[in-house]
C-alpha cells in the first residue's frame, strides 16, 4: 500500500474517470499558487538565500495558463486538476480509463457517493484509503509502449516530487522554521 503516494493515490482514479477531483476549486489553486510564489519573492527580498525555483514557477505558469481559459467566474465551479487537461489537449491524448462508464473509488471523482469501506495507516502515520480490489483490471497488460509512458511518468513524478520538496523546504527556511 505505501508503493502509492498520498497524492497518486487520491488524484489519480479522479485523472482517469475524467472527473478532475472536485475537492479544490480553479479560484483556490491560482490564488494559492500565486500566494506561494509572491511568498518566496519576499523572502528572496529579505535576504533568504533559498529559492523555491525548481518546480514552483512551472508550476504557478500551467495554473496561471488553465486560468486563461476559463472567466474568472467560472473558477469557482472549475476544479484545480483542469490543469491535466489543458496538459492532455496540448500533448493532444486523453488519460481516461478504457472502461466506459468507469468511476474512481473517490468521493471526490465522478461518483460523488462513493464512500471509501477500509483504510491502513501509512508509514507517516496519515490514516489512507485502500483501493478495493474490483478497480483493478487483473486481465489487463499494458503494451511495451505504455509500459514506457506509465515508467517515463512514474520516474518524471519521483523527481518532479523531489524537487517540489526542495521548493518546500525553500520556502519553509525563508519562513525560519526549525528543520526538525
Amino acid at each position: 500500500q505505501d508503493s502509492l503516494s498520498m497524492a497518486m493515490r487520491h488524484f489519480t482514479p479522479c485523472l482517469l474517470d475524467g472527473s478532475y477531483d472536485h475537492s479544490c476549486s480553479l479560484e483556490v489553486a491560482i490564488k494559492d499558487i500565486n500566494l506561494t510564489v509572491a511568498l518566496d519573492r519576499e523572502f528572496g527580498a529579505n535576504g533568504s538565500s533559498r529559492h523555491a525555483d525548481r518546480v514552483l514557477p512551472a508550476v504557478c505558469d500551467m495554473y496561471n495558463e488553465i486560468g486563461t481559459h476559463y472567466d474568472e467566474d467560472k473558477w469557482v465551479t472549475c476544479n484545480h486538476m483542469h490543469v491535466n487537461a489543458l496538459t492532455e489537449q496540448s500533448n493532444n491524448l486523453q488519460l481516461r480509463a478504457a472502461r466506459d462508464g468507469w468511476t474512481g473509488p473517490s468521493p471526490h471523482g465522478a461518483n460523488s457517493s462513493y464512500a471509501h469501506s477500509t483504510f491502513y495507516q501509512d508509514g507517516l502515520g496519515r490514516k489512507q484509503p485502500v483501493i478495493p480490489e474490483s478497480f483493478y483490471d487483473a486481465e489487463f497488460v499494458p503494451s511495451a509502449e505504455q509500459q514506457r509512458v506509465l515508467d517515463t511518468m512514474r520516474d518524471w513524478l519521483t523527481y518532479t516530487n523531489y524537487l517540489a520538496y526542495l521548493d518546500a523546504e525553500a520556502l519553509a527556511t525563508g519562513m525560519q522554521l526549525d528543520p526538525h
